[in-house]
């Protein structure tokens, strides 16, 4: 189950400059050979064989209800705005 969020932190979270991340980042990638994203995709994928108990089929259901719940919820959030 997921704890609830502290709307101190949910409010930091979203007054970070999100744009400017995003464009740093497609200039770092940008910047690096292919060799550089299959290093990137196959430490990824190493990882993901280190660890093939985690996560749970428990945790793996618990996070798919968590992200329908959220769909959901923005869902009726822009219906909402829809209707002003």
């Amino acid at each position: 189950m997921m704890s609830k969020l502290d709307p101190d932190e949910l409010r930091a979270m979203m007054a970070r400059p999100w744009d400017v991340l995003e464009r740093a980042g497609a200039r770092h990638w940008a910047a690096e050979p292919p060799e550089a994203h299959l290093r990137a995709a196959q430490e990824l994928y190493d990882l993901g064989r280190q660890h093939h108990d985690w996560p749970s089929a428990e945790e793996r259901a618990a996070d798919l209800a968590a992200h329908q719940r959220l769909a959901r919820l923005l869902q009726r959030a822009d219906l909402g705005l829809a209707r002003r």
